[in-house]
């Protein structure tokens, strides 16, 4: 699989902007850091969404994010049903 220029320029933007963005977050508050960081992992799922072809390593990073999903919805159902017992 070959990345795509639009996945590897939002991933090198990211990665030479975090520095930045995390001394601003230093003087402005941990929100303007994570808004940043939500919004560019949104930008790399639409590019990769639209951008790979859908093979084997496209079929591996959608199996890892419904992984994760399953991961988080478990946990807050434990934290929940934790609370009530």
């Amino acid at each position: 699989e070959v990345t795509s220029t639009e996945i590897w320029e939002c991933l090198n933007t990211t990665y030479n902007a975090l520095a930045e963005r995390e001394r601003a977050a230093k003087r402005l508050g941990p929100h303007e850091f994570l808004s940043y960081v939500e919004g560019r992992a949104a930008m790399f799922a639409g590019l990769a969404d639209s951008t790979l072809s859908r093979d084997d390593g496209y079929r591996f990073m959608v199996l890892g994010r419904a992984i994760e999903r399953v991961d988080m919805t478990v946990r807050l159902l434990l934290s929940r049903v934790g609370d009530s017992a």
